[in-house]
């Protein structure tokens, strides 16, 4: 039986890559819209600039601990902000997400 193979989503990979060039942390606001469902209630941008990150891309960078809480929120699990991980360990997270499966 040959190996599964799975790739990480290019837009997580270019959300990371955005986040880690300009030096920003991403941050996320409690919001109703239609595009925050998609995020788990959240809209999501970078700090400095205010430039927008897909909800999608942001929850799964999160989801993935790709970034890492600033414990900034006002109850515990409730950050309002997130640094990338270094890029090694990205790296290395990718290469094993990456590796073929074995069903």
């Amino acid at each position: 039986m040959k190996p599964k193979k799975r790739k990480l989503h290019k837009n997580i990979c270019v959300a990371f890559a955005r986040l880690t060039r300009s030096g920003e942390l991403l941050c996320r606001q409690s919001s109703s819209t239609e595009e925050a469902k998609k995020g788990g209630g959240y809209v999501y941008y970078m700090a400095k600039s205010g430039k927008e990150v897909s909800p999608v891309s942001a929850k799964s960078l999160i989801d993935m601990g790709l970034v890492t809480e600033r414990n900034d929120g006002l109850f515990a699990g409730s950050s309002q902000s997130f640094a990338p991980i270094p890029s090694a360990e990205f790296d290395a997270f990718r290469q094993q997400y990456e590796a073929p499966q074995h069903a």
